[in-house]
């Protein structure tokens, strides 16, 4: 960007079909180095029978569990403009 953005007033959320991409790491593109990876943390769920979701804090191979990983980004020029990337991996 040659602009920085003014006044954001709305977020967007983009859900994409990660088994439709040729590889995961298209995801990932740091927009030509315009994006600094600032940060990762991923958690751990477990879908319960009934359709819930439940974190777990140590899982075990007995449990139905998927990964939470959530990615964070800062614009190269204007640091107070971020960005959030969160992956679900597992079933």
């Amino acid at each position: 960007a040659t602009y920085r953005p003014l006044d954001v007033s709305n977020s967007r959320v983009y859900v994409f079909k990660t088994d439709c991409f040729a590889d995961i790491q298209d995801i990932l593109t740091d927009g030509c180095g315009l994006w600094k990876a600032t940060g990762t943390k991923t958690f751990y769920a477990e879908k319960q029978d009934h359709g819930s979701i439940k974190l777990v804090v140590h899982p075990d191979s007995s449990q139905r569990i998927f990964t939470i990983e959530r990615r964070f980004y800062c614009h190269s020029q204007f640091k107070d403009v971020k960005r959030n990337l969160v992956l679900m991996k597992g079933t």
